[in-house]
């Protein structure tokens, strides 16, 4: 058992070589584990951080940067059901 999930209702849960995805029932995504090559979906601010493994899982907020001042109502409809972990790659499906 994650212990910073335990008070969610977890719905998917996947898990990379390297990185695991997890979707709550209201449609939020965590992240951790390694963060190389972009894979948790997170944005670090200095480079050498992008190499560092996370062990605490990170609400991530892919919305906010896709669509940014378009239309903030079609954020809110949008929900996460699955999540997809793979060797390079992470994937949320609505």
């Amino acid at each position: 058992m994650v212990e910073a999930l335990k008070h969610l209702k977890i719905v998917d849960v996947s898990l990379g070589a390297t990185h695991t995805l997890a979707c709550d029932s209201r449609g939020n995504v965590y992240t951790f584990g390694q963060s190389k090559d972009g894979k948790l979906g997170i944005h670090f601010s200095k480079k050498d951080e992008t190499e560092k493994a996370l062990s605490d899982p990170v609400k991530i907020s892919m919305y906010k940067q896709l669509y940014q001042n378009k239309d903030p109502d079609r954020i809110k409809k949008c929900k996460i059901n699955t999540v997809c972990a793979g060797f390079n790659h992470s994937m949320a499906v609505s």
